[in-house]
């Protein structure tokens, strides 16, 4: 690793059996991120879950901010173009528009052509980060310092904790132009299990970030930095943090994702991780 993690740190090739527990951290975390919102009373954004076989459908029939995202098919590999009917008929009943996302490591042509057939066209793509955490990595470099979040502070906040999760809420509540009360009740919900972060900047909260822990691999996402603090090296501060609490959970892997191109993948490299591969959404 670079920029933050010794040198002498391996981070391991990646390989088949890798980019499978890359591909299981994502989707463990996204269902930790949805469980507690289905199970808040009356199911408030209509979470619907369904199996076929080892493909998952998730139907969100009442969106509410973005857990609309969440809708779904999970789990596409080669070799499933004979179970994507069911499914994908499940879903266009349930009023959702078809969406997945394939890795390149477990997709081939024929599954592409099919996908293809069914009017199932690219919408997008997204790079996975994978790293080897470590703790308490060192300063980076004086002319670095800005960007690395150099005179931020982060603090660990818990959802249940009705006061101190009050910066993280009103961060990434900011913009929320809906029913205020019911999206923190979702948000307390939706990172129940989440260790969430809050960066401070001459004692201002100004930006966010969240991590979920599952085994020995970790996973980074939920970031964002109130406009009037971008450029301050917030969410590189909270990154960094997320990075060395992983160490010292006893984590041998760090996953993320972010947009091709983005600060958010700038960020990601900053604080030493390595683009794993790029995975390629479908709709229709």
């Amino acid at each position: 690793m670079s920029d933050g993690s010794p040198a002498n740190v391996p981070v391991p090739v990646l390989t088949q059996q890798l980019a499978t527990r890359i591909e299981a951290c994502l989707a463990e975390g996204g269902v930790a991120r949805r469980r507690h919102v289905a199970a808040l009373p009356g199911n408030p954004v209509g979470f619907e879950v369904r199996r076929f076989d080892h493909l998952e459908a998730v139907a969100c029939r009442r969106p509410v901010g973005h857990y609309g995202y969440f809708s779904g098919l999970r789990g596409v590999v080669s070799g499933d173009e004979e179970r994507l009917d069911a499914p994908l008929a499940w879903l266009r009943e349930a009023g959702v528009v078809p969406t997945l996302s394939v890795s390149p490591f477990f997709a081939d042509e024929a599954l592409l052509r099919d996908l293809a057939q069914r009017r199932l066209h690219m919408s997008g793509f997204m790079t996975v980060f994978y790293g080897v955490p470590v703790v308490d990595a060192p300063a980076p470099a004086a002319e670095e310092m800005i960007q690395a979040g150099a005179g931020v502070t982060v603090e660990r906040v818990a959802a249940s904790d009705e006061t101190g999760f009050r910066p993280f809420l009103d961060i990434w509540l900011a913009t929320a132009s809906d029913d205020r009360a019911l999206r923190d009740r979702l948000l307390r919900a939706e990172l129940k299990d989440w260790q969430c972060y809050v960066a401070l900047v001459d004692g201002v909260p100004a930006g966010v970030g969240a991590m979920y822990v599952s085994g020995k691999a970790a996973l980074v996402a939920a970031g964002s930095t109130l406009p009037e603090w971008r450029g301050r090296g917030c969410q590189t501060a909270v990154l960094r943090r997320r990075v060395s609490d992983a160490a010292a959970a006893g984590c041998d892997l760090v996953v993320s994702q972010a947009r091709p191109g983005t600060q958010s993948q700038r960020n990601m490299e900053r604080a030493g991780l390595r683009t794993a591969y790029t995975s390629v959404s479908f709709s229709g």
